[in-house]
């Protein structure tokens, strides 16, 4: 859970022991870091408040500042391959539910308007505004990093009351702040949507070789191995293992990734395909990568072993995703 370790690891900065932040939440520290490691709702939102309790108003926000492109994740990723910052937002989206946060999202674009929703799930409304705030202030943070422009912000509604410290919303997001609302929902005009990435590729191998390092050392301890091995192969883009190489980074043999794969309803192959599928249709239609450049991205020497593959896959051919990408 990557946002778990991002807000332990803004609490270490700031001078405050693993040990300490954990006490009480029934998180144990040798679980932190596992790629398929989930806290329960309950878990978390002790945590939350321990962050609270241990830290000045407005930790949220200041939390959610923070946040640098190298520390993005799969946002990170998807920048690499993405011409504009409304592309980074479709691709973002097709692998959100890879890093859960027990918050929800949706966005849309109404009138001109980009917005922007978060809500929480049940259990953790009295920590929404510490959740909230963080997810907008990252918004904020995030998308100067990616464009190189300090997109403004029209207006943010948010659904509970004002915090003693509600001046800080004014201060960071400079636009008008409604609290009480319907709804959580940041405005945006949507013509930023259209703004150019300036992220390089080497800045985000950086990222991705940090992450993988990461990962490789605690997929043996996942809950799921099929997660394990879809994050590894997200996170590898166009370097896909063979089932004997994945079976020796995940430190067991490769009959039993087999029969671990089994028993979960999966086969390597068939994740391999589907990873490959996926990620190939998101750079065919949100990208301008044409279909040799693609192939080489999820792992073919040969684009016309690529669009074979492609064709299997989906039934169509990849000029068909392209055509719709246009």
């Amino acid at each position: 859970m990557q946002k778990l370790d991002y807000l332990l690891k803004r609490m270490e900065a700031r001078g405050i022991a693993l040990d300490s932040i954990l006490d009480g939440t029934g998180i144990e520290s040798d679980a932190i870091g596992n790629a398929g490691y989930m806290p329960s709702v309950s878990q978390y939102r002790a945590l939350l408040h321990r962050i609270i309790e241990m830290s000045p108003p407005g930790i949220g926000i200041k939390i959610g500042l923070e946040v640098r492109v190298l520390g993005e994740g799969l946002l990170g990723y998807a920048a690499l391959f993405c011409a504009t910052l409304g592309g980074m937002r479709e691709f973002s989206k097709t692998y959100r539910t890879l890093v859960n946060d027990f918050t929800h999202y949706s966005d849309g674009v109404v009138n001109g308007e980009w917005h922007l929703k978060f809500s929480t799930v049940s259990g953790l409304d009295d920590v929404q505004p510490f959740l909230v705030e963080e997810m907008y202030a990252r918004v904020k943070t995030a998308q100067q990093s990616y464009t190189g422009v300090d997109v403004p912000f029209k207006r943010l509604y948010l659904a509970y009351p004002e915090p003693p410290y509600g001046k800080l919303y004014r201060n960071i997001f400079s636009c008008p702040v409604r609290f009480n609302q319907r709804e959580n929902c940041l405005a945006i005009d949507a013509k930023y949507l259209d703004l150019p990435l300036v992220l390089s590729a080497s800045e985000i191998g950086g990222l991705l070789e940090a992450q993988c390092a990461q990962l490789l050392g605690a997929a043996s301890s996942c809950t799921s191995v099929g997660t394990a091995i879809k994050r590894h192969l997200i996170l590898n883009p166009g370097n896909y293992p063979t089932l004997t190489e994945m079976s020796a980074t995940m430190a067991v043999s490769p009959a039993s990734l087999k029969r671990k794969l089994k028993a979960e309803g999966e086969t390597y192959q068939g994740i391999l395909d589907s990873i490959r599928k996926d990620l190939a249709i998101s750079f065919l239609s949100q990208t301008r990568l044409s279909a040799k450049e693609v192939s080489y991205r999820v792992g073919f020497s040969n684009v016309h072993n690529f669009r074979r593959a492609f064709k299997a896959w989906t039934g169509e051919n990849p000029s068909h995703y392209q055509t719709l990408g246009g």
